[in-house]
């Protein structure tokens, strides 16, 4: 039996849009959701999945960046400037700082080498976790934290001694095969706001290899992730674009490597460097509001709040 192809979040079949660049299958797009998703779905487990990656043994669709990210880890949690990269993340601490008071719970989830989770505990939150990888859950117990090493619905009821006052994430939405159940997951466990980074999706003509499963299972737009939170029973609050932070701006490949591999191998460079480029991309970004086509060029992410609807 040939299964029909089917959104991952409304179910419709959409049309072909682009072959996986290493073959197996297609992106389709739903004109319903404007939603780009990866067909046929295979059902991997996030924990081997990951894990591998952070260990360096899953290398397909550049996943082995996984293990790169990881061996820099001590160099990032010195310095907040490098590890909160995203305009993003800086919107989210300053609604928390607004909105949620010190000693609070905030969850992130997805919460990766813990940068966002310092930064929490910096400003005085209590700052706990969820992530299927255990190579970066045991990094980031051994700082103290309280992380589950697994996904939401694998979470215990009685995990949390508080429920989250707010729950966060970032970046992490391309690897859901299942979005609509994944934030289900989150919202009927905790009735608290959920805050959300995601970056720029590629599209039909930007897409590279690395855009496609089993690292990526769909390409995001902000009428896409309306939809899919709506499905699950949240209200949409925001959904705002963000300029883009430096690690975002387009390079050729071989002056991207040139210049990252300065950066990291000396970070004060980023340190000294980032603030000012971050003020100029800021500005263009404002500037060019009233010319779509080009602010597009200037746009790197989406910062989305939703608050979850009352349960029958």
């Amino acid at each position: 039996m040939i299964e029909t192809p089917s959104c991952h979040i409304c179910g419709n079949e959409g049309e072909s849009l682009l072959p996986w660049a290493q073959g197996g299958g297609e992106m389709r797009h739903c004109r319903e959701c404007d939603f780009a998703f990866a067909w046929p779905l295979q059902h991997l487990d996030p924990l081997e999945t990951y894990s591998r990656a952070y260990e360096g043994r899953e290398t397909r669709t550049d996943m082995a960046n996984y293990a790169t990210r990881l061996g820099r880890r001590s160099i990032v949690a010195k310095s907040e400037a490098i590890g909160l990269w995203s305009p993003a993340h800086h919107a989210t601490l300053k609604w928390l700082e607004e909105n949620v008071p010190p000693g609070a719970t905030v969850l992130e989830v997805g919460c990766g080498l813990g940068s966002f989770m310092r930064a929490l505990r910096d400003r005085g939150y209590n700052a706990v976790g969820v992530d299927p990888a255990r190579p970066v859950i045991d990094a980031i117990q051994a700082e103290g934290f309280q992380a589950w090493c697994g996904t939401v619905d694998t979470m215990p009821a009685d995990w949390l001694e508080r429920q989250p006052d707010a729950i966060v994430s970032f970046f992490i939405l391309h690897h859901m095969p299942d979005p609509v159940g994944f934030f289900e997951s989150i919202r009927t466990r905790w009735a608290a706001p959920l805050l959300i980074g995601y970056n720029r999706a590629p599209t039909k003509q930007t897409a590279e290899w690395f855009n496609f499963p089993p690292r990526t299972w769909g390409w995001w737009s902000a009428k896409a992730i309306g939809k899919a939170l709506e499905r699950a029973g949240y209200a949409v609050n925001e959904i705002g674009a963000q300029p883009k932070g430096v690690p975002q701006v387009f390079l050729p490949p071989k002056l991207h490597g040139w210049v990252s591999s300065i950066l990291w191998r000396w970070p004060w460079i980023r340190r000294a460097v980032s603030p000012i480029a971050n003020v100029v991309l800021r500005i263009a970004f404002k500037l060019l509001k009233p010319i779509p086509s080009l602010r597009k060029s200037f746009t790197g992410s989406l910062f989305i709040i939703a608050t979850p609807e009352p349960q029958a």
